[in-house]
């Protein structure tokens, strides 16, 4: 570090390293340290902690619910809007009416998915809190 020494020191029991330079301890801000009342420290395991990491795979349910849904309506809105104009091309109508059914069959699946797991990450939280009671 361009010729400077690094001094370790301890106040009030906390180690502190402090560089040898005027330059850049004026480049520095200054550090203040607050005490706090109490500090309450969970122990995690391996499986919770990258259950933590993962997320909630929920919201990706609910995201593609959410899709499918409006995709669902679309279509929906344009079959009913091309009854009668279906008639020269049967092919293009069955797969707008398939479409339809199987992206309101899955929305509804995904959803009831996501309703099912929206509170797993919440467990996993309540889980570790309680063991600190």
């Amino acid at each position: 570090m361009n010729g400077q020494t690094i001094l370790t020191e301890s106040v009030n029991g906390v180690p502190t390293q402090r560089v040898n330079g005027d330059a850049l301890e004026d480049s520095l801000p200054p550090v203040k340290r607050v005490k706090v009342d109490s500090l309450v420290i969970y122990d995690v395991k391996e499986d919770e902690l990258k259950d933590l990491e993962r997320g909630a795979p929920c919201s990706i349910y609910l995201n593609w619910a959410l899709s499918l849904f409006s995709a669902f309506i679309s279509f929906l809105i344009a079959d009913f809007a091309s009854l009668d104009l279906s008639q020269g091309c049967n092919a293009i109508a069955v797969f707008f009416i398939s479409f339809t059914i199987c992206s309101g069959i899955i929305s509804i699946i995904l959803f009831c998915l996501w309703f099912r797991h929206r509170d797993d990450l919440k467990k996993v939280i309540e889980r570790i809190r309680e063991r600190a009671s």
